[in-house]
């Protein structure tokens, strides 16, 4: 009796709800999902400004696996675990943000709808993120954080709004598109001597513009605005990455609130 009092309940609800919303519903999931996720080269934002760093949507047991970095408590069933990247690894880092930095993970972000389910005036959407090509951390993805579930609400309107869910990548305040300087290329140092010795305006100015470089985040340019010595890479002349520049700050000027040091630290305070 129970169970057809229970029944009968839920089909009373159905029916005071209109008509069936399902497709509704799966189309305004598709269209926040497009807002929410950008074509183009994706970036996840790993939380952290030392030695340590989270996210939701990196797999630390894939990290260590594929020795790309270590977790700090691998037996941990909290959930939350914390990671660090070894340097080569973290070529993939092309981005900061205040609260962390940016974590290459491909290109191109997928949708796809499971099913959905109606339950009174609510539709439960069963959705798995993926991208459209995997790159940089993108195979150590974790699939917790793919495979979620939307809430879909029917108002007296039968106007359809998300009331629970989210449906970003996890790019949290990255850029988008990320910007790129993962590839480590090497080049030929120079061996013909300069005509003639640069002068302290010459100096000045190509601080300055490496300067400009990591005041506006723009890691690659960084990279371009110096000639690089990498003491870790065999090919050491040029080659260095944006990851090698987003621990710097630019030289200090009143009112930044940049965590890193900046590159001028030891050497001068003001250009």
């Amino acid at each position: 009796m129970k169970t057809f009092a229970s029944l009968l309940s839920l089909i009373l609800a159905t029916s005071c709800v209109g008509s069936d919303q399902s497709e509704e519903a799966e189309t305004l999931v598709k269209s926040a999902f497009e807002a929410a996720n950008p074509i183009g080269r994706t970036g996840v934002e790993a939380f952290g400004k030392g030695i340590w760093f989270r996210s939701e949507m990196i797999d630390g047991s894939c990290l260590q696996e594929k020795n790309w970095g270590f977790m700090s408590d691998p037996d941990s069933k909290t959930g939350g675990k914390r990671f660090s990247p070894i340097y080569d690894s973290q070529a993939n880092w092309t981005s900061s943000t205040d609260k962390g930095y940016c974590v290459f993970i491909g290109n191109d972000p997928t949708l796809s709808i499971n099913e959905t389910n109606r339950v009174g005036a609510e539709y439960q959407v069963s959705v798995t993120l993926g991208m459209g090509r995997l790159a940089g951390w993108g195979e150590c993805l974790a699939k917790k954080g793919l495979n979620r579930t939307i809430m879909v609400t029917s108002g007296n309107d039968s106007a359809l709004s998300i009331t629970k869910g989210e449906l970003s990548m996890g790019q949290g305040a990255c850029p988008a598109p990320l910007p790129g300087g993962e590839v480590r290329k090497s080049q030929t140092r120079p061996s013909a001597s300069p005509s003639s010795k640069p002068t302290i305006g010459d100096v000045r100015a190509a601080a300055s513009e490496l300067d400009s470089a990591l005041r506006e985040g723009d890691f690659e340019a960084a990279v371009a605005a110096v000639s690089c010595y990498n003491l870790f890479q065999e090919k050491a002349y040029g080659s260095c990455t944006a990851s090698d520049f987003i621990g710097l700050s630019p030289v200090p000027k009143s009112g930044d609130n940049f965590m890193e040091p900046p590159w001028s630290e030891g050497v001068f305070v003001d250009l």
